[in-house]
């Protein structure tokens, strides 16, 4: 490596040493940026308690303390995202097999969020905001016990909301199936 590379701070492969380029390596295993998992708290608090954005928003950064960037990205996430609610549910609704009302919060806030940065955010790379939201939703995948433990929460909460559910429960009877040889 060259006088001036090493001045430079050439940085490259993992640990820090240089690479054959000179470019310093990712690490290969990190989370979510700190300003996407801050706005989809915060968005989350508006979509499930019906929070005051500006409130939530300044508790949140009060209680992560983030850089002077990753607070604006939030800040342009959480507002942004609300701004265009309407408009991103419908780029969403096309491509989900279940009406988004029906969907978990969460879920529904990580959508919007990669939608808002997808569609309007140019700067923001969108291998970064899709690689974000998986990594947001693992870890409330986590949080519930997996799949299943999420579904379970979701499906007992959407039996109570509808009246549908397995036959015998309390429910139109048109919406259950019919009993063969009843």
């Amino acid at each position: 490596m060259s006088a001036a590379r090493r001045r430079r701070g050439g940085g490259g492969a993992a640990g820090g040493a240089p690479g054959k380029w000179g470019i310093a390596a990712r690490s290969p295993a990190r989370g979510p940026a700190p300003a996407r998992t801050v706005a989809a708290r915060v968005l989350e608090r508006v979509e499930r308690d019906a929070a005051f954005a500006d409130l939530a928003l300044e508790a949140e950064l009060a209680r992560a303390p983030l850089t002077q960037r990753d607070a604006a990205l939030a800040t342009e996430l959480v507002y942004g995202t609300l701004r265009w609610q309407r408009y991103l549910d419908w780029i969403v609704a096309p491509h989900s097999r279940r009406r988004l009302t029906t969907l978990d919060p969460r879920v529904r806030v990580l959508l919007r969020m990669t939608a808002y940065q997808l569609a309007f955010l140019a700067r923001v790379p969108a291998f970064a905001a899709v690689s974000d939201a998986v990594s947001l939703a693992r870890e409330l995948l986590a949080k519930h016990g997996g799949l299943r433990g999420l579904l379970a929460q979701n499906g007992t909460a959407l039996q109570k909301e509808t009246g549908l559910g397995p036959a015998g429960c309390e429910g139109p009877p048109v919406l259950r199936k019919p009993v063969l040889g009843a």
